[in-house]
């Protein structure tokens, strides 16, 4: 080329030069190797908008050869050197471990060299929230605890009641955390989403509470309610009520029963039971329904903690017995004097021996239950009343009884008398009216076990109205049990 051709190319490159809108001329800086005095254009998307996948999109319109972006959430998140193509720039800047309102930069550079003039836009992150997919709140765990994690991508920290516990981890997140060091109880775990490297954690978060309990159930207070169980079904202690308290909800419980120093007999499964009093029944039968053999045994409770422990409790004896009720009769005669328990007559009447020689009958234990015996005239206090008792042989178990009185009425004022049989809370039970004429008069067929007060029957005998009333004496038969 001629040395006037090229000084002529050199006057056209110039006159195009001046010819352009000063916006896309050349910087002059750029042509020697500087920074672009230009600044791109955030096209895409609309400042303001929402994002809530990650990588964010990013294109820019730009004159300049290169465009840096940055994802800025006041520490630099994410920041992209990308070459312009037909005057676009395009970059997909990763969101993760952000959240909420971040600034989106791009400038222009050439050949590294950027301009410190950009263009901003501003975007609210809220990516899928990372979930604690293990341990469910409040489960109960030991010294350590495996975690599992859901996320839709960058890494995880994990955290103990606020520290940080290691590093971010990448997927799969999971993590084994240790409680060495904690108190039993609760303890909370939190997992924070972070960007692909771990400096940054200021994503979203879940968090689970967790309960450490590394000490196994604790059984006491374990007792049988019958010391001696007589598996023969006769209604007498055919079983026995076995408990015991735990201290806390256990599942898996039983008890275990077995031959003193030797091998399990029955276990009886109670399945799962909250703390307090727990109760088991057991008849002194294996679990085909056969007797065990009679002799000594021994029982405990066992049960298991949400975090897998096992407690259980000390050995208790109980006996078991092949003996059963044997039935047997009796009747015992007392006199109305020897069974004399209490005066109950009123201020007009009282109760006197029959020891005088003017008494109708020849009765020296006898009792007279005179009404008005010291006043002319009726009176509201005209009772002459005697309480009586009387003990029975002392037996595991008893029947019926019948109640007699041999008596009649008195020489001067002969008239009739009740009796009445008083129940062991107290209450008047059966009733029964004495002849005038000498005899036998009584209840027969009351349950022994709805009268007997430490081990004695009571009734009383009365009358009013001015009559006079001799008794001799009182029979009780009875019907008990023994062991044989």
């Amino acid at each position: 080329m001629s040395h006037q051709s090229t000084a002529r190319l050199r006057r056209w490159s110039v006159a195009l030069v001046f010819s352009l809108p000063v916006a896309l001329a050349v910087p002059a800086s750029a042509l020697a190797g500087g920074a672009p005095l230009t600044t791109p254009t955030i096209t895409s998307p609309a400042d303001g908008s929402a994002a809530s996948t990650s990588p964010l999109t990013v294109t820019a319109s730009s004159f300049a050869s290169e465009v840096r972006f940055t994802l800025d959430s006041g520490v630099t998140v994410d920041t992209q050197l990308v070459p312009v193509a037909t005057g676009t720039a395009t970059a997909d800047l990763a969101l993760f471990g952000v959240k909420g309102n971040v600034t989106v930069r791009a400038v222009d550079c050439a050949a590294g060299i950027c301009n410190t003039s950009e263009d901003t836009i501003s975007v609210t992150v809220d990516l899928t929230s990372p979930v604690i997919t293990s341990p469910s709140n409040n489960q109960v765990v030991g010294s350590k605890v495996a975690v599992k994690a859901a996320a839709p991508g960058g890494t995880l920290q994990y955290l103990l009641d606020g520290d940080a516990v290691g590093a971010p981890i990448g997927t799969p997140f999971d993590k084994t955390v240790s409680l060495d060091g904690k108190s039993e109880g609760k303890h909370t775990l939190t997992v924070k989403q972070c960007n692909l490297s771990g400096a940054i954690c200021q994503g979203a978060t879940d968090k689970v509470t967790v309960i450490k309990d590394t000490k196994a159930p604790r059984w006491s207070d374990v007792s049988t309610s019958n010391g001696t169980v007589y598996p023969v079904k006769d209604n007498y202690k055919d079983s026995t009520q076995l408990s015991a308290r735990v201290n806390e909800n256990v599942t898996d419980a039983k008890v275990e029963i077995r031959r003193a120093g030797g091998p399990i007999v029955r276990t009886l499964k109670l399945g799962r039971v909250d703390a307090g009093r727990v109760k088991a029944t057991w008849n002194g039968r294996k679990s085909n329904g056969d007797i065990v053999p009679s002799g000594k045994y021994t029982f405990r409770f066992v049960g298991t903690d949400k975090a897998g422990l096992v407690g259980k409790s000390n050995d208790k004896v109980v006996n078991v017995s092949d003996k059963q009720l044997e039935k047997r009769s009796a009747t015992k005669t007392v006199t109305a004097l020897g069974s004399f328990a209490g005066n109950g007559s009123g201020q007009c009447s009282d109760l006197f021996r029959l020891n005088y020689d003017r008494a109708r009958f020849d009765w020296p234990k006898g009792i007279g239950y005179y009404s008005n015996a010291y006043c002319r005239n009726g009176s509201d206090a005209s009772l002459a009343l005697g309480v009586h008792v009387a003990g029975l042989a002392k037996a595991p178990r008893y029947g019926s009884f019948s109640l007699e009185a041999y008596g009649a009425g008195a020489f001067r004022h002969a008239g009739p008398a009740g009796m009445l049989t008083i129940k062991s809370n107290d209450g008047i039970g059966a009733k029964k009216k004495l002849g005038t004429s000498l005899g036998w008069y009584g209840v027969k067929g009351l349950d022994v076990d709805k009268y007997l007060k430490k081990g004695k029957l009571r009734w009383a005998v009365g009358t009013v109205n001015g009559n006079w009333y001799d008794v001799k004496e009182f029979k009780i038969a009875y019907t008990y049990f023994v062991l044989r």
